[in-house]
C-alpha cells in the first residue's frame, strides 16, 4: 500500500510538472506575440509616414503640372467663352449656348470669341483681365464704367432735321425708338447710335454706347492661346 501511494505522489508530480511546463509554453508565446506586436507597430507608424511623403509629392507635382503651360500675354491669339451681366444679375451677352437660354440673345453659331490681346479690339478691362490666364481657367471680373464703355456723356446724344437724317442714315418709317442702329466712319471704323426720339421734323439720337456708365460682370474661360 505504501508503494502504491508512492506511485500515486509520483504521478501527481509529473502531472504538475506537465501542468507547470504547458503554463511556461503559454507564457513564452504570448511573450513572443507581445515583443512581435511591440516590434511590428513602429512598421505601422513608419508606412503611414511614406505614405504621407508620397501623397504630398504626388499633390505638389499635380499642382506644379496645372500651373505649367502658357499664360496669355499682349500680342497673343486667344478665344475665350464669356458671358457679360449687369449688376442686377441680367445677361445682356454671352457665346456659350446654356447661358443664352431664356435670353433674347440669338446667334447663329455659339463659339469662342477670338481676339489679338492688347490690341484694343476689346474693352480695356476684359483685355486685361485675359493677361496671365492659362488655357481652361475660368475668372469672374467686375468692370467699372471706365473699364468697360466709358461714362455716360450728354454731348453724344444729337438732334438732327428729319431730312438731314433720312439723307444721311434711312428713312424712319423703317425705324423705332429704342433701335440701335450701326455706321461706318470715313476711316472705316464700325460704330452705333441708339434712336430715342422721332418728331415730326427731327430725330434726336444717342451715341453713346447703350452700356455706357453700367458697371460689369463678366464670367470668363480661356479656351486656346496661338502664341
Amino acid at each position: 500500500m505504501a508503494k502504491a501511494k508512492s506511485k500515486s505522489s509520483s504521478n501527481k508530480k509529473a502531472k504538475s510538472n506537465v501542468k507547470d511546463n504547458t503554463k511556461s509554453s503559454s507564457s513564452d508565446k504570448k511573450d513572443l506575440e507581445n515583443k512581435s506586436i511591440k516590434k511590428s507597430k513602429p512598421i505601422k507608424s513608419n508606412t503611414i509616414v511614406i505614405a504621407i511623403i508620397i501623397l504630398i509629392i504626388l499633390v505638389v507635382f499635380g499642382f506644379s503640372i496645372a500651373n505649367s503651360g502658357p499664360k496669355a500675354k499682349a500680342g497673343d491669339k486667344v478665344s475665350v467663352w464669356y458671358t457679360g451681366k449687369l449688376q442686377s444679375g441680367e445677361i445682356f451677352d454671352t457665346n456659350v449656348e446654356e447661358m443664352a437660354e431664356g435670353t433674347d440673345i440669338v446667334r447663329e453659331k455659339f463659339e469662342p470669341l477670338s481676339f489679338t490681346v492688347g490690341a484694343g479690339q476689346m474693352i480695356k478691362g476684359f483685355d486685361n483681365a485675359v493677361v496671365g490666364m492659362k488655357v481652361g481657367e475660368k475668372k469672374t471680373v467686375e468692370l467699372a464704367p471706365d473699364e468697360a464703355y466709358g461714362s455716360y456723356k450728354a454731348e453724344y446724344v444729337q438732334t438732327l432735321p428729319l431730312a438731314e437724317f433720312e439723307s444721311t442714315f434711312k428713312p424712319v418709317d423703317d425705324l423705332e425708338e429704342g433701335m440701335v442702329l450701326y455706321y461706318q466712319s470715313q476711316n472705316g471704323r464700325i460704330g452705333s447710335f441708339m434712336i430715342k426720339t422721332i418728331g415730326r421734323d427731327f430725330v434726336t439720337i444717342d451715341f453713346n454706347h447703350e452700356l455706357a456708365g453700367k458697371s460689369l460682370i463678366f464670367d470668363i474661360e480661356l479656351a486656346s492661346i496661338d502664341e
